[in-house]
This record gives structure tokens, sequence and C-alpha cells, in this order.
């Protein structure tokens, strides 16, 4: 009962993370620099964060564990986040977006190593249905005119292709890290922690970056700015609830197959619902199900 109720609080987490990065494509962030836009998911959900903090009663009791996993997080999302901005201004999106979809087939291996958590046969097999919907679904949505493996072929000429490996190395990592920090302290105190830490380091260098630019507009646009700040911090916060019901690997693939929601939407503003989409939008639906009938 227990693992349903994380596939469905992961299910409202990958809704979050969605409608934020929807809302921002529309409007402030749409026409910013993309480190701009990794800054900014992170720096205003800290508000959100703290507010949450605050009404949950502060400070948990801390356990073996906590800092050992901020200490290993924190530079992942520093380092994963420049390298993601490195990857998209040296590759083409319709090379970064499949590569970055197939972040739950390392998982496979990494989180059997870090937290000891192995699937069923049924959730492994709704994993891999549901990851090869998210790489259709990616590589359709980029509207290009590419052979289904050309994301793969590139790795040895293209060093964006490099740079995304690296990134999703590092999040295999992380992912399932994460779990060791929620489980010592508690999902909020974490989560706002690790924001803290991200942010700490990324904000000195947009200011230096994009400061000039980027300040009179976020004045301009405070209200709208904050509101996508606190649907990304929701989004996180479901992501390490989740963590504390159910499988790491259950948790991740079904916050990916939030891609779903998002090309969906776009399809619908544009009246293009191409086959490559469909199929692949059934795909990511039968192995959220077999994932969900796993945990029953």
């Amino acid at each position: 009962m227990n693992s349903i109720i994380g596939i469905i609080i992961a299910a409202l987490g990958a809704i979050s993370k969605s409608a934020s990065e929807i809302l921002s494509k529309r409007n402030f962030l749409s026409d910013v620099d993309v480190y701009v836009h990794a800054w900014a998911f992170r720096f205003f959900a800290l508000p959100f964060l703290f507010l949450v903090f605050i009404v949950s009663g502060g400070i948990p009791d801390i356990e073996p564990g906590f800092y050992e996993s901020l200490a290993v997080t924190v530079p992942i999302g520093i380092i994963s986040t420049i390298l993601y901005m490195k990857a998209l201004n040296a590759a083409d999106i319709s090379i970064i977006s499949p590569i970055s979809g197939l972040s739950p087939l390392l998982l496979l291996m990494t989180t059997p190593l870090i937290v000891s958590e192995v699937p069923s046969v049924l959730g492994l097999i709704g994993v891999l249905i549901a990851t090869s919907g998210i790489y259709l679904l990616e590589v359709d949505k980029t509207n290009k005119s590419i052979n289904i493996l050309q994301p793969f072929k590139s790795l040895s000429e293209n060093p964006g292709a490099k740079y995304i490996i690296i990134v999703v190395l590092l999040y295999s990592i992380s992912a399932p890290v994460d779990k060791i920090g929620v489980l010592a302290s508690s999902p909020i105190m974490y989560t706002l922690t690790h924001h803290i830490g991200v942010v700490s380091v990324l904000t000195p260098l947009m200011l230096y970056k994009h400061g000039s630019e980027t300040i009179p507009k976020i004045r301009n646009d405070i209200k709208f700015v904050s509101t996508v700040g606190a649907l990304s911090g929701l989004a996180v916060l479901l992501q390490m609830i989740a963590l504390t019901y159910t499988l790491v690997i259950y948790v991740i693939t079904v916050k990916r197959c939030g891609i779903l929601i998002s090309v969906l939407y776009g399809s619908q503003n544009k009246n293009k619902y191409s086959k490559q989409r469909i199929i692949a939008g059934f795909v990511i639906l039968i192995g959220l199900i077999l994932i969900s009938l796993s945990v029953i």
C-alpha cells in the first residue's frame, strides 16, 4: 500500500514539474539564457521551501548519512547543471533530450549498489517499457527528421552528447543518495538544504554572467517567477516524499514520464499529433500501469 502511495506522489511531482516548465516557456524564461533558466528554478523555489519547512515544525532529528548525502549530491547538482548547460550549447536538443530520458536504465545498476533496492520482475518490465516510450517521445519532441539511433551515433563526434552522458551518470548516483539523505532527516529538510547548497554556488555565477540583463526582468515579473519557482520546489519536494514510500527507480521513472504532459500540451497548441508521439504515449502508459501493478 505504501508503494502505491509513493507512485501517486511521484506522479503529482511529475505534473508539478511539467506545469513549471510549461509556464516558464510561455513567459519570463522563454527568452533568457538556459543557464539563468536552471538557476531561477532553484532560487525561486527557496521561499516556498522555507515556508513548508517552518509549517512542518522546523529541524527534525538528524541521523547519520544526512551530511554525507549532501556532500555528494550538492556538488553533483552544481556540476550536472553546468555540464547540462554546456551540452545544450554544444549539441542540438534532438541529441541531448533523448539521451537524458534514459536515466532510469542506469539507476537499475546504481540503486542496488547504493541503497540495495531491486525492482520486481513486473516492475522491471514496466521501467524498461516506460523508458523506451520516454526515449521515443523525446526523439519525436524535437520535431527533427533524425534516425532513432542518431543520439547514440553522435557520442563519438559530438561533445554535447558526451556532456549529457556524464550528467546522466551523475544523476544515477545522486538519486539513490538523495534517498539516504531524506531518510536520515525529512523530505523538506533535505530538499531545502540541498537547494541552498546548489543556489549558493550558482547565484554568484549567474550574477557574474547575466546579472545586468536578468535582474531588471526578474523585478518586473517577480510574481510570475515566484509561481514557477514554487511549482519547481513542490515538484522536487514531492519526489523526495515519494522516495520514503517506494523504490528510487520507480520514482524517477514516473518523474521522467512527466514529459508526456509537456509534449501533449505542446501538441495541442500546435494541433500536431504525430504517429510516433501517439505510440510513445501509449508505451509510457503501459509501463506506468505495470509499475503500479507491481507495487499493489
